[in-house]
């Protein structure tokens, strides 16, 4: 039994974190490759500069991702506040001003994402690029190699809304217990507060809509401290400046490459299978046309 009274805070948050990342892990412990869908110039940049680009979680196409996990946390804290005792209202409150000031604000958390699925229609068409996707195949274990845990981590995204609940109901009660013991740690209620948000930007990047789920998808996180920022860049949107980070990515790890729905595969699979030669890859990586039988008209 883990015991919360005799463990300092960051081992309990950390066992908290690797407890849930190990049953998102386990549900899908069948997948072994993962796909990155995008489009001729990322297919270039991916495959040229060894490198993806991790995109700030606020700049998802699913603008709500992020603040799902958010309206979780806060009724996890409703839920917790009806059976509390009065001494538990100055860590309720606190916890509620936590939540509006992270709605306020855009986090420091960079995701790149990848689908468990090959050749899936809905994925071309979100990011095909009118009939010149491509979806880069990785092996799951090599992505993972390297990876310097607290600052990233890779795990498939959560998409049962139950499991959601029960996730926010143990953080928020986790966080209270170490609230009510606090007299006996060495911090203040302040940075217990920003040590659980902190923790809690690793899972509120994973969190989705149920009506996601034929994505089953993965997401390479990446949490960025002050001190970082000089590594991210900036390209325009439509209404905006967005940043990014990019993250290498070991060669080796590249299993296959799709070429996407279009009228001219034909071209495409000679024209990606020089590129890869030209960059290096292995030529054990394979070449796959998609049968997803859709066009532009």
């Amino acid at each position: 039994m883990f015991s919360l009274s005799d463990k300092p805070m960051d081992e309990v948050l950390d066992h908290f974190c690797r407890t849930w990342y190990d049953r998102l892990a386990a549900d899908r412990a069948g997948d072994r490759t993962v796909y990155h869908y995008t489009g001729p110039d990322g297919l270039l940049g991916i495959l040229g500069d060894r490198r993806f680009r991790a995109t700030n979680v606020a700049f998802l196409n699913d603008s709500t991702e992020y603040y799902l996990s958010l309206e979780r946390i806060g009724q996890a804290v409703t839920r917790l506040a009806r059976g509390a005792e009065s001494s538990d209202r100055p860590f309720l409150d606190g916890v509620r001003d936590r939540l509006k000031q992270s709605e306020e604000t855009i986090p420091a958390v960079y995701v790149v994402s990848f689908s468990g699925a090959a050749d899936l229609l809905s994925q071309w068409r979100g990011y095909g690029e009118l009939e010149s996707g491509y979806a880069l195949g990785f092996d799951i274990k090599g992505l993972t190699t390297g990876l310097k845990w607290p600052q990233a981590l890779m795990a498939p995204c959560l998409y049962d809304g139950d499991v959601q609940d029960r996730f926010a109901d143990d953080l928020v009660g986790m966080v209270a217990d170490l609230w009510r013991n606090s007299a006996r740690a060495a911090s203040t209620d302040e940075e217990l507060l920003d040590e659980a948000f902190g923790r809690l930007a690793w899972f509120a990047a994973f969190f989705k809509h149920p009506g996601f789920a034929e994505e089953r998808e993965w997401r390479l996180v990446r949490l960025i401290g002050p001190d970082e920022v000089g590594e991210l860049h900036f390209l325009p949107r439509a209404t905006c400046i967005a940043s990014y980070l990019p993250v290498s990515y070991d060669p080796a790890t590249l299993r296959e490459v799709w070429i996407g729905p279009s009228r001219h595969q034909h071209l495409s699979v000679p024209a990606v299978s020089a590129l890869l030669r030209q960059q290096g890859f292995s030529e054990q990586v394979r070449l796959s046309r998609s049968t997803v039988p859709f066009r532009l008209v």
